[in-house]
């Protein structure tokens, strides 16, 4: 004789009171052991009375929506990751951070150009934020900043590196474009490339102001730059992650100057 299923009026679930209404259910439903009750009634649901059977995936839904895997602890290399940023984060003087706000802001006003430079993962960043401060920094007109990211023109790099030399890829290109008055912003984990160091060279000669995003000891960019931000931690990635935070945040502020004042090159 098959067993006799519980009606919808009479079957309750453990731990809480069923209900017709999901939305009064779901404040009171545990997090996963009663989620986990639920999913163990799927398949009798099939099987019972219809208004039994809808009442049960009803809440087996609420109870889907509802319930949160608990929180694996957080692994070793996370949390050492984590605890680099955090202190090269907390200990950092941040007075030429916001002289580097100040001075793009100055460069967008005025029109002038701004310049990028780095090698390999660095080389990446000052594409990456070129183009945020080209566009990113006022969608809504999509005339940002004139900004030169010069890692990225393949055929200039290896025409220089070939003919002239790889420690002048970036300086020869500042010859040929850069004004007295524009601004290169160089990004460096050692600060001691070659290449690196001619385009601050080069950039004091042409009369640009220049700043430097410098992990490890800084080395010779350290001293070249008009203006270091230095990042003193050992770790290649956490000096280049901060290279990207320092720019996405002066992304953020020139966006926002945008929106209360517009640069005077805009108005027109």
């Amino acid at each position: 004789m098959p067993p006799a299923y519980p009606s919808a009026s009479t079957l309750k679930p453990l731990g809480a009171p069923l209900v017709s209404d999901p939305a009064a259910a779901a404040p009171s439903l545990p997090a996963f052991p009663f989620a986990s009750f639920w999913r163990k009634l799927r398949a009798f649901s099939f099987r019972a009375t219809p208004a039994a059977s809808t009442l049960l995936r009803t809440n087996l839904e609420v109870a889907d929506r509802t319930s949160t895997p608990a929180r694996s602890a957080t692994p070793p290399v996370v949390a050492r990751y984590f605890a680099t940023l955090q202190h090269a984060w907390d200990d950092h003087d941040w007075t030429n951070v916001s002289l580097l706000f100040e001075t793009l802001l100055r460069a967008w006003r005025e029109g002038r150009q701004v310049f990028l430079c780095g090698n390999g993962g660095s080389a990446a960043n000052a594409i990456h934020l070129a183009n945020d401060l080209l566009y990113g920094v006022d969608k809504q007109s999509g005339r940002g900043l004139r900004v030169t990211a010069l890692p990225a023109n393949a055929s200039v790099l290896t025409c220089l590196a070939n003919d002239v030399s790889y420690a002048d890829v970036f300086a020869q290109q500042l010859t040929v474009l850069a004004q007295p008055g524009d601004v290169l912003i160089a990004l460096s984990g050692s600060g001691s490339s070659p290449n690196i160091v001619q385009a601050l060279v080069r950039a004091r000669e042409l009369r640009l102001t220049s700043f430097a995003i410098l992990g490890f000891s800084g080395g010779r960019s350290l001293t070249l730059a008009d203006h270091a931000i230095h990042f003193p931690v050992d770790d290649m990635q956490v000096a280049e992650d901060l290279q990207m935070m320092v720019g996405h945040m002066a992304m953020q502020w020139l966006s926002r100057q945008s929106r209360t004042l517009p640069p005077p090159h805009l108005a027109s």
